[in-house]
């Protein structure tokens, strides 16, 4: 079962990323979007999906989810990329593509 979905550049009206979105819920698993641009990948790992009453658990993990996806994306950052971060959602972007 995939993990996450490779969206392509153009998706009118977000059609794609919608029902991705509405898969993960469905299967109760995190949101995880990748965005290839012409060079660079933009990655979006959200727990959004999950069941607000897993709220407190993601909390009590105290930036341990964050501090593991911030090592991670040091292996694959540049001079351009950026990452924001929680224990809940995970933005890096423009970072080389795998």
């Amino acid at each position: 079962m995939r993990k996450y979905i490779d969206l392509p550049r153009k998706d009118p009206h977000h059609r794609l990323e919608n029902g991705w979105y509405e898969s993960c819920q469905q299967r109760k698993v995190p949101f995880i979007t990748v965005k290839r641009r012409t060079k660079y990948a933009d990655v979006h790992w959200d727990y959004i999906t999950y069941p607000t009453r897993l709220d407190a658990l993601l909390h009590s993990f105290d930036g341990a989810l964050r501090d593991k996806a911030k090592e991670i994306y040091l292996r694959w950052a540049n001079a351009r990329s950026s990452f924001d971060g929680s224990d809940q959602l995970i933005c890096k972007r423009s970072i080389n593509p795998i």
